[in-house]
């Protein structure tokens, strides 16, 4: 595969690639040829909104037809031609599925439902900042779809659980639907540790990883080794999910100092980390008594156990793949399961969970968890009756407004480039309830500066003092004076591509100036 091979030649509003190795290429603004052929990439068909049509939950998906005629050819989107169209050394890409296997999503109506499945256990994360008496906006949304907000949230009891079995329930159905091709539904035969490794899911991205992350990886590949640890499943998944120690989902609680002023904690109050003596709710709801009592933390670390790393793989899994700019990033929920990437990761957390359940003792026939995966399967049949965002006219759904300033104009742009996605700070489910990308950059700003942190006692954003200010901390990882055993203290992006030294610069210029609109 050689970028010398490439065939490029205008089409539609964008441009259209070739390549001879057999990768069918597509900027992210073309869609004229997709009209054309009735698949717009979008994840929305005539289907959606309650029109698709599902299989029996508890049956095998049936093997679809074009398993047996697909080449296999994967779609290759152009995200930034870096202002050059006519040179193609310097474009940057994002990687999906085969044609094929994108419009069986969209018959299965997964694309919306991954998304919608998400975003309803969000609710409590969404709105964490959101002041007392005013409207959030993202549940609002939600309403206006015909969505409720799940009875159990990220993090909760039981969310974790959940988590690992609604996306078997996929794994397994697309591996069934595409049985021929399952070489693209696998998993990482290992993690990948640099960009040349053959394991790359995006070859073109650079992978890094922390020091503590790959710690994470290794306990991962060897969980065989390490079950022990955990007191259940759920409390597994939540490892996997968030690590320990992470305020919002499932984390420390209310931050030493309070909550900022005019803020209230979302409802039902903020969840406690269960930790290793949390009782076993994956197992069909009901308590394992023996498990409840077992490896409790030490006091202040959220439950957390000295015998295993840091966790919080999932997000830095997708944040190392996320493509800055392409609207089927990882960090996307409500599209990402068109992305090649998406299933080789959450194949590969499929297989170690897979791991865990073996040295457990843990067998497929058990009725309960028979049980759990129809539930998750039916869970989502009903998550495809929702009103398309896009036709829902909601807050979020729409373009944002244009703004002046230095803020908005030199800013907001890298929180839009490097924290865009419902997974991280989208305005549609933001992450602690702090959005960055996808709202008015006006709005953006309003919510950082003299804004009280979640995780510690300090600003957001302090006007003229960047190392007074967390957001900033958390994009150079300078966590000097800060009590890391009580909040997780993680750079942000979790993992992947990050704002380059000149962009980090701007934002200290920005911030020591006064942190001001203009």
């Amino acid at each position: 595969m050689t970028r010398a091979s490439t065939l490029r030649r205008r089409a539609g509003r964008g441009i259209l690639h070739w390549l001879a190795a057999g990768l069918f290429f597509v900027t992210a603004c073309d869609r004229a040829s997709d009209a054309d052929s009735g698949s717009d990439h979008s994840g929305h068909t005539a289907a959606q909104g309650g029109g698709a049509s599902h299989h029996q939950c508890g049956d095998a998906y049936p093997k679809d037809p074009r398993d047996d005629t697909m080449t296999g050819e994967l779609v290759r989107v152009l995200t930034n031609d870096n202002g050059t169209p006519d040179d193609a050394s310097d474009d940057q890409y994002d990687l999906l599925l085969p044609q094929e296997m994108l419009d069986w999503l969209k018959e299965q109506n997964w694309i919306q439902e991954h998304g919608d499945w998400h975003n309803i256990r969000r609710c409590t994360m969404g709105c964490q900042r959101t002041q007392a008496g005013v409207p959030c906006e993202s549940k609002e949304a939600l309403t206006a779809r015909g969505l409720t907000c799940a009875a159990i949230q990220e993090g909760q009891p039981g969310d974790g659980y959940d988590f690992l079995i609604m996306h078997r329930h996929m794994i397994r159905g697309f591996q069934q639907a595409f049985p021929k091709h399952v070489e693209l539904i696998r998993g990482f035969y290992h993690v990948p540790t640099s960009k040349a490794d053959p394991e790359n899911a995006i070859p073109w991205v650079n992978v890094h990883w922390s020091k503590d992350q790959l710690k994470s990886i290794d306990f991962m590949e060897n969980i065989g080794q390490h079950f022990d640890v955990f007191a259940s499943e759920d409390d597994y998944a939540k490892w996997v999910q968030f690590g320990d120690n992470f305020f919002g989902a499932g984390g420390t609680g209310i931050p030493s100092g309070g909550l900022p002023d005019g803020f209230s904690p979302p409802d039902g109050g903020f969840p406690a980390f269960p930790g290793p003596g949390a009782q076993d709710i994956g197992a069909g709801g009901a308590a394992n008594s023996d498990a409840a009592t077992a490896g409790a933390g030490e006091a202040g670390d959220g439950g957390a156990s000295s015998n295993r790393p840091q966790g919080g793989l999932h997000g830095a899994l997708h944040g190392q793949w996320s493509v800055p700019g392409s609207p089927y990033s990882l960090s996307n929920n409500n599209t990402n399961v068109q992305n090649f990437a998406f299933w080789r990761l959450h194949v590969w957390l499929d297989e170690m969970w897979e791991r865990f359940r073996r040295a457990r003792g843990l067998g497929e026939d058990a009725a309960d968890y028979q049980q759990a995966l129809v539930a998750q399967c039916e869970e989502m049949h009903a998550l495809g009756h929702a009103t398309p965002p896009e036709d829902a006219g909601t807050p979020t759904s729409g373009p944002v407004a244009q703004e002046a300033g230095t803020f908005a104009t030199q800013i907001a742009p890298i929180f839009g480039t490097y924290c865009a996605g419902s997974v991280c700070h989208g305005a549609d489910s933001p992450t602690l309830g702090l959005a960055l990308s996808g709202a008015a950059a006006s709005q953006i700003r309003m919510g950082l500066v003299g804004q009280r942190a979640s995780e510690v006692a300090l600003s957001l954003i302090e006007p003229g003092n960047p190392d007074q200010s967390w957001l900033y901390r958390k994009l150079t990882m300078s966590f000097d004076g800060i009590n890391c055993s009580a909040t997780q203290c993680t750079a942000m992006p979790l993992a992947g591509a990050k704002p380059s030294d000149d962009q980090i610069a701007l934002i200290r210029d920005w911030i020591s100036a006064g942190a001001t609109a203009d």
